[in-house]
C-alpha cells in the first residue's frame, strides 16, 4: 500500500518473523553493525515452525549450492557456543542413515560426490544390519550414511541467538505484530505496527507460514502453502540400547531420532502430508488417534520392537512450502528493499545460518551469491523451478513408484 503518514520511529532493517530464520538474520545483521535492527514477532519467539521443529541437521542435496548451505549449518550448530556467546543449542552428533532401494543408490552416490571432505558413504545391507540390528532391513538394498549429521533444540537455538542479537543492539520485539507495509516509488518505505509506523528502506519477510500475507501488504506475490506434518514421541524400548543415528525410511515414509535417553521421536515423511493447505492461525496442532496409529504402524514395520511402546506426546509441525519444495531467498523483483527469506519447506533450521548470512550480505554489501540466484523469488514465474530430490523427496519418488 502507499502512504505518507508521519513515521513514529525508524530502522535500517525491519525483520518480520521471530523464528530461527528471522532471528538468525537479526543476529548476523547486528554482528555486522548494519545499523538499527528491529525484529517484529506477532507472538513469542520460536512459537510456530521453529518451536515445532525436530531440529535435524544434515547435508544431503544434489545441488552444490544447497550442500554448501547445509554444511554451513552443521558447522554452525556443532560449535554453537562459539557463535552465540557460550549459549548451547544441545546439538547431538548422532549421524544419519537413510534406508533405500537399489533405485536410490545412484542418488546417494551423486549426493556424496558433492560433499567434499565429508565422511558420508553408502552402506551395504550387511553394514546396515550391523549398524541398526534392531531393524527389519530385508527390503533395503543400500543405505546412505552421514556421520556428521545430528540434531539440536531449535527453540533453544532461536532464543539464544535472540539474546546474542539483543546484546549487539538489535531490538527484538515479541507480541508486536506487523499489520502492513508502506511503499513509494523508491520501494519499501515503512512497516505499520499496531502502535505506529517504522520508517525503513529494508524489510526482510521471514514470516514462515504467514509469508504470503506479509508479502501481499507490499504488493508482492509469493506462493507459500502452509502444511501440517505429524510427529510423535514414544518410550524407548529396551531393545534399543545405546546411541543410535537418525533414521529416515524411504519405504515406510517416516523418520526417527533419539529424544533423550528414554524416548524416541518419530515423524512422518508421507508426501500426502503436503497435499492439504492449512490455515496457520487455526489448524489441528495434534495428531488424531487414527493418524497416530497409522504412523506407529509404519514405524513398526521397520522397527518391530516399537510395537508395544507407550505414547509420550504428539504434535503437528507446520511447513511453509513452495511449489518446488525449496526456499525463496532474495530481494523481490517487484518492490525494491523487500527481501524474502521464506518458503523453507522443512529445510529451515539447517539452512538458517547460510540464509541469514546471505541476506545480510546482500543488504549490506550488495553481494548476491550463486545460491541466491538459484533460490530467487522470480524463478517460478521464469519457469525455473528447482527439480531435485532430497532425503525427504526420495520418499515421494518411492511412493510414486508403488
Amino acid at each position: 500500500m502507499e502512504g505518507n503518514s508521519r513515521m513514529s520511529e525508524s530502522a535500517d532493517i525491519v525483520i518480520i518473523g521471530g523464528g530461527i530464520t528471522g532471528v538468525t538474520t537479526a543476529f548476523l545483521a547486528a554482528r555486522r553493525g548494519a545499523g538499527r535492527i528491529v525484529l517484529l514477532e506477532a507472538s513469542v519467539l520460536a512459537s510456530a515452525s521453529t518451536g515445532l521443529s525436530t531440529g535435524v541437521v544434515r547435508q544431503f542435496y544434489l545441488i552444490p549450492e544447497l550442500v554448501e548451505m547445509a554444511r554451513e549449518g552443521i558447522a554452525w550448530y556443532s560449535r554453537f557456543g562459539e557463535v552465540a556467546d557460550g549459549m548451547d543449542a544441545d546439538f547431538v552428533n548422532s549421524g544419519l542413515v537413510v534406508g533405500g532401494t537399489s533405485g536410490q543408490r545412484e542418488f546417494f552416490a551423486s549426493g556424496i560426490k558433492l560433499q567434499k571432505g565429508s565422511r558420508s558413504r553408502i552402506l551395504s545391507p550387511s553394514e546396515l544390519r550391523d549398524l541398526l540390528p534392531h531393524m527389519a532391513t530385508d527390503d533395503l538394498d543400500c543405505a546412505y550414511y552421514e556421520p556428521e549429521a545430528g540434531y539440536a533444540d531449535a527453540s533453544r537455538a532461536c532464543l539464544a541467538l535472540a539474546a546474542a542479537a539483543r546484546a549487539r543492539g538489535a531490538d527484538i520485539r515479541q507480541s508486536s505484530p506487523a499489520v502492513g507495509i508502506l511503499t513509494d516509488p523508491a520501494g519499501v518505505s515503512a512497516v505499520i505496527t499496531k502502535t505506529g509506523e517504522i520508517s525503513t528502506r529494508v524489510v526482510v519477510n521471514a514470516a514462515g507460514p504467514w509469508a504470503s500475507r506479509v508479502a501481499s501488504w507490499a504488493g508482492v506475490t509469493v506462493g507459500i502453502k502452509p502444511t501440517r506434518h505429524k510427529v510423535i514421541t514414544v518410550q524407548r524400548p529396551n531393545a534399543l540400547t545405546g546411541r543410535h543415528p537418525i533414521f529416515s525410511d524411504a519405504v515406510n515414509l517416516f523418520y526417527m531420532r533419539p529424544d533423550s535417553t528414554s524416548q524416541i521421536l518419530i515423524g512422518s515423511t508421507n508426501p500426502a502430508d503436503s497435499r492439504e493447505e492449512i490455515d496457520p492461525d487455526s489448524y489441528a496442532t495434534g495428531a488424531n488417534f487414527d493418524e497416530i496409529a497409522e504412523l506407529i504402524d509404519r514405524a513398526v514395520r521397520r522397527i518391530p520392537c516399537l510395537r508395544d511402546v507407550g505414547l509420550v506426546a504428539n504434535w503437528c509441525g507446520i511447513y511453509d512450502e513452495t511449489a518446488d519444495g525449496f526456499p525463496v531467498l532474495g530481494q523481490s523483483h517487484e518492490v525494491r528493499g523487500f527481501y524474502l527469506a521464506t518458503g523453507l519447506s522443512g529445510h529451515g533450521f539447517k539452512l538458517a545460518p547460510a540464509i541469514g548470512r546471505m541476506i545480510v550480505s546482500a543488504i549490506v554489501d550488495g553481494i548476491k551469491e550463486p545460491a541466491m540466484h538459484l533460490l530467487r523469488p522470480s524463478r517460478f514465474a521464469e519457469g525455473a523451478a528447482i527439480d531435485s530430490p532430497t532425503t525427504t523427496t526420495l520418499t515421494t519418488m518411492r511412493a510414486s513408484a508403488r
